[in-house]
């Protein structure tokens, strides 16, 4: 809920109009901040790509200075750092040319980007996924050159980008990666374990959605039972779906699936434990 300054807390639990943005959002990525503001990212841009600041107890929404790496920019996503940090990652947009994968670090206290990198593997529609230990998994997406790509173009190598060296290493493969959506969710167990989901199809013709457990430590990726995780009823994990950490260990997972006679159950949400 975004208040104006001049708003009365007794409307703190209404949605009020915040203050009108420098700048046009379409498919934003937004990162809370370390010092309460929020980074809103532009998602994709024909002219220079640019962030703005938003900070809710002033009502107060600066825009910063463009990203540097390249104009017409796609961010695909965007992940806190330990360190306050903000990592960034995106590829020119479609049909630009050169088409290049672009990462990129924001500097809060300082509100500048820098380019980091390359990645090993230059992607774009690529996902990050925090660890524990400080470092920044990318995973998924395609390469940024192609012209139009499937799903066996998504890239199974996993590189980790170490903000304390600024280098990136290859440290895994993703199972099933072709089944792992572009722009897919992650999130991290309070174990330090990560989770990603993917659509499988096995030799037999089976398959379905299936969640993917990473083990950071060793880099090795565990498949779990979806008839674990799936509630009574025959009703299978969601696909196309959204999922929050509930803060004590639990997943929420929330999309649509069909029942056992094959009719779509829209608005299916499961908790994992």
């Amino acid at each position: 809920f975004l208040n104006r300054p001049h708003v009365p807390w007794a409307y703190r639990n209404q949605i009020v109009a915040a203050q009108d943005l420098p700048a046009p959002q379409a498919f934003a990525q937004l990162v809370p901040l370390a010092d309460g503001r929020v980074l809103m990212l532009q998602g994709c841009t024909l002219g220079p790509a640019t962030g703005t600041t938003f900070d809710p107890a002033t009502g107060i929404a600066q825009q910063l200075a463009p990203l540097v790496s390249a104009s017409a920019l796609c961010i695909s996503d965007a992940a806190l750092l330990a360190d306050g940090r903000v990592m960034i990652v995106g590829d020119q947009r479609p049909g630009t040319t050169p088409s290049v994968a672009v990462a990129e670090l924001f500097d809060p206290s300082a509100g500048t980007f820098k380019a980091i990198g390359p990645m090993i593997h230059p992607r774009g529609e690529a996902s990050l996924m925090p660890l524990d230990d400080g470092r920044v998994l990318v995973l998924g997406g395609v390469d940024p050159t192609l012209g139009s790509w499937g799903p066996e173009d998504t890239f199974s190598n996993v590189e980790a980008y170490d903000p304390a060296t600024n280098t990136f290493a290859d440290v895994t493969r993703l199972p099933h990666a072709e089944g792992f959506p572009l722009g897919g969710s992650t999130w991290l167990l309070p174990d330090g374990r990560g989770v990603v989901v993917v659509q499988i199809t096995r030799p037999d013709g089976s398959g379905g959605t299936a969640l993917e457990t990473l083990d950071t430590l060793t880099n090795t990726w565990t498949e779990l039972d979806p008839s674990n995780v799936a509630p009574p009823g025959g009703v299978r994990l969601p696909q196309n779906a959204t999922f929050e950490s509930l803060g004590d260990g639990r997943v929420l997972i929330v999309g649509e699936t069909t029942g056992e006679d094959g009719a779509m159950l829209p608005g299916v949400s499961v908790v994992w434990n």
